[in-house]
């Protein structure tokens, strides 16, 4: 900032200047006419500076609420390219690397791998100098925007018109580069879905978000049951239509946090599954809505939207750890304690089924005392790994005497609290899976994709300078060409 008030303060003095050198040159004595022509030019340069340096901070201003309307900002879309720029740079060394392994093996065979590898390796090159070009820019613009934008004035103020070109041109170069490079995004998808490539290859969230036209939303809420128990560890799974898998971690507290500014999700509809103990469960609510099912709470500053999710009403978190499955028997009522589950229900048919899911064979059992309207019962224990853990099926099968008979069942828990030290061991990732594609169809994409993205960042950056020199021309400038030749 002490830079931009020092070339404010520069341009408020050459405008002075200039003023003063065209009144002197209206005022001298000499009647010479390629001397007094510059006295009225003069005087109009001064007040146009004048005029930029007022409206300095509303010429930002005004180009930052267009840059919002594309729903995107300049460290998105600078994200956007460093995250190409990695992927393709790590894929441009496996294939240099395949080829130099190849070459060790035997001359022949490398070559031939080179020669098979070459259209891929001008492919990525042109991804990684597209990308390159696009965060070059952006960094500038997101940088040093208002220094530049000052500087530009402090150009246009020179008197005699020394900087005209150069600060006209470097002005709208600025204006017009944060008003349309956040709009790049829609401008890819557009070339992208006009010649049917869509963008699929090593996405990530952020890709996602820009490429879809969506909004990033930054979301956290409960995971529970019907009847508020929350599970201590586990996956929050949001599927979209695409197949695509946005899994968040349950912490020990029973929350999900999809939080800024490394956490995102694209705003859309999704179907929400909870992994829990090697369970999938599925929410209460068939499908959600990103952002429109979650509300604006503004509890979190990481996270302003909060929306709870809900597992059926057959499935019951079992505190510490533990869940249930209550099969042909509509659950009523559940009650815990610190060494008690009470359970309720209504039986369906004549078999009711109840699976049992924790981490020691003997955590939770059932009371017998309270089988009343049961005639016979079989248990069952199986066992079956969970993401680096162990964990133990109780499979408990009931054959009702009379299937009106409300069931009021007790099982007493028995749960070593060390076991939840295995929790250490779980293999619980966040992030973003997509679905399995063949190698004939990555092929495809990585050579579609590279002629795609190129042909779009570039022919938008062609549209970018040819708006910056009509507006540069308007701005003043003679010959507009110092910030684009």
């Amino acid at each position: 900032m002490i830079l931009t008030g020092y070339f404010l303060l520069i341009t408020a003095q050459l405008a002075v200047l200039t003023y003063y050198l065209g009144v002197l040159l209206y005022m001298l004595p000499i009647p010479v006419r390629g001397v007094k022509r510059w006295a009225p030019t003069l005087i109009q340069d001064s007040l146009w500076a004048s005029i930029l340096m007022t409206l300095y901070s509303a010429l930002l201003s005004f180009s930052d609420s267009l840059a919002r309307l594309s729903g995107h900002t300049l460290s998105e879309i600078i994200a956007y390219m460093e995250l190409t720029l990695e992927k393709f740079i790590l894929m441009n060394y496996a294939l240099q690397l395949l080829v130099g392994v190849a070459s060790i093996a035997h001359s022949l065979v490398g070559r031939i791998f080179s020669i098979i590898t070459f259209p891929f390796s001008l492919v990525i090159q042109g991804i990684v100098t597209t990308a390159a070009t696009v965060v070059v820019l952006a960094s500038i613009i997101s940088a040093a925007k208002a220094k530049l934008t000052a500087l530009a004035i402090a150009l246009i103020s020179i008197p005699f018109r020394i900087g005209r070109n150069a600060g006209a041109s470097l002005l709208s170069f600025i204006l017009v580069s944060n008003i349309m490079l956040p709009f790049l995004p829609q401008w890819i998808n557009l070339i992208s879905s006009s010649v049917g490539s869509e963008q699929t290859l090593v996405r990530s969230k952020a890709v996602e978000v820009l490429l879809n036209n969506t909004e990033p939303v930054h979301v956290w809420g409960e995971v529970k049951d019907a009847y508020n128990y929350r599970p201590p560890v586990g996956l929050v799974k949001f599927i979209n239509s695409n197949g695509a898998v946005f899994q968040f971690i349950i912490h020990v507290d029973g929350c999900y946090y999809v939080t800024k500014p490394l956490k995102m999700l694209p705003s859309g509809s999704y179907r929400v599954e909870v992994e829990y103990l090697s369970v999938l469960l599925n929410s209460s609510k068939a499908i959600v809505n990103l952002p429109r099912d979650a509300r604006l709470t503004y509890e979190l500053d990481e996270a302003k939207y909060r929306m709870d999710i809900t597992v059926e009403r057959d499935a019951v978190f079992i505190e510490p750890i533990g869940l249930m499955i209550v099969k042909g028997c509509n659950i009523e009522n559940v009650y815990q304690s610190l060494k008690m589950l009470k359970l309720k229900c209504t039986p369906l048919s004549g078999n009711v089924r109840i699976d049992i899911y924790s981490l020691g064979a003997n955590d939770v059992k059932l009371q017998p005392n309270t089988l009343n309207g049961v005639y016979n019962y079989y248990v069952n224990i199986s066992e079956k790994p969970w993401r680096g853990v162990r964990v133990y099926v109780k499979t408990i099968t009931l054959e009702m005497a009379n299937a009106s008979t409300a069931l009021s069942l007790e099982f007493y828990k028995n749960i070593d609290y060390h076991e939840l030290y295995q929790l250490n061991d779980l293999e619980l990732s966040e992030g973003m899976i997509y679905p399995e594609r063949s190698l004939e169809d990555i092929a495809i994409d990585i050579i579609v994709n590279g002629i795609t993205f190129p042909l779009a960042v570039f022919s938008y950056l062609t549209v970018m300078s040819m708006v910056s020199l009509s507006l540069a021309r308007v701005i003043g400038a003679s010959y507009p060409r110092v910030i684009f030749d």
